[in-house]
């Protein structure tokens, strides 16, 4: 299972889940997860026109696009990943200074490491 942004970035993390699934002969997901209160690309038509390209993107290299919606974004994930039994997730992450990361509200991926466990 890749989780999928619209951050740039996101296009190496889709690759390198095709191969872990390829190695696997696996099926695979892409999966992105919607808030509420997301604004559905209105506010930001660059950042829906990358999620779009990464989500054909997905499809040209084989995994299942899933979209889901909740106000948590862990929670989500985590649900999915156990309904479908899935072994591996790939996650990325911006680079952050270590003033952000100690300053930041806990991030989707350390929620999920943390419930998962």
């Amino acid at each position: 299972m890749v989780c999928l942004s619209t951050r740039p970035g996101t296009e190496r993390l889709l690759r390198v889940g095709s191969r872990i699934a390829g190695r696997l002969a696996s099926n695979w997901y892409a999966v992105y997860v919607t808030r509420p209160d997301d604004d559905k690309g209105h506010g930001d038509p660059e950042a829906f026109h990358r999620l779009e390209e990464w989500q054909r993107m997905a499809r040209d290299l084989g995994a299942q696009v899933v979209s889901l919606a909740d106000k948590n974004v862990a929670d989500a994930l985590i649900r999915f990943a156990q309904q479908e039994s899935i072994s591996h997730v790939v996650f990325g992450q911006s680079a952050r200074s270590r003033w952000d990361i100690f300053c930041a509200a806990r991030s989707s991926t350390a929620s999920f490491l943390k419930s998962a466990m």
